[in-house]
């Protein structure tokens, strides 16, 4: 498959649009069958009450407030009761969930002795707007749980088609997907909104009749009041399924990422006159698996977003391929996956710049970054690059002098104890070097949380902790950021590109220094607002800007490495 991000952007917003349709045709047409049915049998409650005790067509608050007597009352309790057990019932048998619902109003209402006709009214539209939650709960649950499934088979499969789901790929465990659907992932979960939304239903009927009954109004006004209130919520229905329904296809496509074993996605919003200029910002963000999280880099963004995500390489290049848009006429059509909001509204909508002249200037990409597991490795080919850097190096003797005078770098963050165990490391660091005549490398691997060090002598191509056991060890084990990388450089660079590009792709990694031949110290500190979805995206900016230049990279890197969260010490 040449080109396999592209394909897996537009099979996801293919499958976006095709739930979305699904869920057109199916749920929110039988919504909209319950609410119908729910408001028929309110207002054949109120035209009751009304049909009792009209005056004038209209009704007083003392015939309102008249009391049920006789059979009139014992037909009432009785219906109410034998609603509440089957409900009851219902729940022991797992039908529904056991949620408080409205139980607890009607509850009360059917256990008083005596009761208003007013408060009849109340407790039969407390009952059918139960029902309906319980309906909207149920039918919400299935609907979304099957989305879920649907998408994360989907998803795998077009991985597996690029030869890239390398994980376990299984049944969709059925605790796995209540775990998601429950998830109160913008405050309350679905089912938790659908009651919220019901009691607020009920309350503004409920003040609607009440409001009605004072200033006497006639049936055919109450019943309207009512059906716009009815109105709105499902309206508000509508809404959270669609939202839901963007939060459980995203979440499927995350969990199927991982499952492959791949750890980026990248963002793709729906590009029609109804794109908002969030979700047009958020297109095209590549984000580390790890990163995700729901209504911040992960869709939804809000009520009835439309964004899709896809797997990356997570290499920084623009996504290649084709992907799927509006013209201006709201026609289907496929563009460039590549292509920004900006550029497809100039083009499709406003009509200010051609296809051609869009092609014309996309300069030729390069890859900044290449995927390595968690982290990521900078290519350094191009001109001015690391082979010419190792030329213009000059390797400096360590002497006693110059390992006396190794300072003690002062970093934001971090303890005086802390900084004064670094320098006693760096003294060391270099009095291994000495004893090798100062030409190698030594690389100290710190866990400070743990108290776990191990220091190897190498050469510049045995320095990656990942080559050694031991020093692999206490990376692996120790916590985010929980690790220091501390080592020395023969010649009088501060730190090379490689370094950089260690410290921001290992996650464990939370400080690296260099300490030259000569005694100098430099430090990297990862801060509280260290972002490795921001810092990597400074990377890319800084490699575009210098094309390929390592030297410049560095110093560019280290000059704006205060804004990305990263403390900078060296010496004074």
């Amino acid at each position: 498959m040449a080109n396999p991000e592209g394909y897996w952007a537009r099979r996801a917003k293919e499958r976006e649009e095709r739930w979305n349709e699904k869920c057109r045709e199916e749920l929110e047409r039988e919504m909209a069958r319950q609410y119908a049915a729910a408001l028929r049998a309110i207002e054949r409650d109120i035209l009751a009450l009304y049909g009792t005790f009209v005056a004038d067509n209209g009704l007083s608050m003392q015939a309102a407030r008249k009391l049920l007597h006789g059979q009139e009352f014992r037909e009432w309790r009785m219906g109410m009761g034998e609603y509440i057990d089957e409900i009851h019932r219902l729940e022991q048998a797992g039908h529904y969930a056991k949620s408080e619902g409205l139980m607890r109003e009607l509850n009360t209402l059917a256990m008083r002795s005596r009761i208003s006709r007013l408060d009849k009214l109340r407790s039969e539209t407390l009952r059918e707007l139960d029902s309906l939650g319980r309906k909207r709960e149920t039918a919400m649950g299935k609907f979304l749980a099957d989305a879920y499934r649907d998408n994360y088979y989907r998803s795998a499969f077009d991985l597996a088609k690029a030869g890239e789901f390398r994980g376990s790929f299984a049944k969709v465990d059925p605790r796995q997907v209540e775990s998601i659907l429950r998830e109160p992932w913008s405050g309350r979960n679905y089912s938790q909104r659908i009651w919220k939304d019901m009691r607020k239903l009920e309350t503004a009927i409920q003040d609607a009749v009440v409001q009605g009954i004072h200033r006497g109004v006639s049936s055919s006004k109450m019943t309207k009041m009512v059906m716009e209130r009815m109105g709105v919520s499902r309206s508000n229905a509508e809404r959270l399924v669609r939202t839901e329904l963007c939060y459980v296809q995203n979440q499927s496509s995350l969990e199927s990422i991982k499952d492959s074993g791949m750890g980026f996605y990248r963002v793709s919003a729906a590009f029609d006159k109804r794109t908002c200029s969030t979700c047009a910002a958020k297109d095209g963000k590549e984000v580390p698996v790890e990163d995700a999280s729901p209504g911040d880099t992960l869709p939804p963004f809000h009520a009835r977003c439309r964004c899709t995500i896809a797997a990356s390489f997570g290499d920084g290049a623009r996504s290649k391929g084709k992907r799927i848009a509006r013209d201006r006429d709201g026609k289907s059509i496929r563009i460039p996956a590549d292509m920004k909001y900006s550029e497809w509204k100039a083009i499709h909508v406003d009509g200010t710049k051609t296809l051609a002249e869009w092609k014309r200037e996309q300069p030729v990409h390069k890859n900044a970054l290449q995927a390595a597991g968690e982290g990521a490795k900078i290519s350094m080919k191009g001109g001015g690059g690391l082979e010419q850097a190792k030329k213009r190096d000059h390797k400096i003797m360590i002497t006693d002098v110059a390992i006396s005078k190794v300072p003690c770098v002062e970093v934001p963050g971090l303890s005086k104890e802390t900084c004064k165990a670094i320098q006693e490391e760096h003294k060391a660091i270099l009095r291994m070097a000495q004893k090798e005549n100062g030409s190698n490398e030594v690389l100290s691997v710190w866990d400070f949380a743990k108290a776990r060090r191990f220091r190897v002598l190498g050469t510049e191509n045995y320095v990656n902790p990942a080559l050694s056991p031991e020093a692999y060890g206490i990376c692996s084990a120790a916590e985010p950021s929980g690790v220091a990388y501390l080592h020395n450089h023969p010649s009088t660079r501060k730190f090379s590109l490689a370094d950089i590009d260690t410290f921001v792709g290992e996650r464990y990694i939370g400080l690296i220094s260099v300490v030259t031949n000569q005694g100098e110290v430099y430090i990297l500190h990862k801060g509280a607002k260290y972002s490795y979805r921001v810092v990597r995206e400074l990377m890319l900016q800084i490699y575009d800007e210098c094309k390929g230049d390592t030297d410049m990279m560095v110093e560019l890197f280290l000059h704006r490495c205060g804004k990305a969260g990263i403390s900078y010490g060296k010496s004074k």
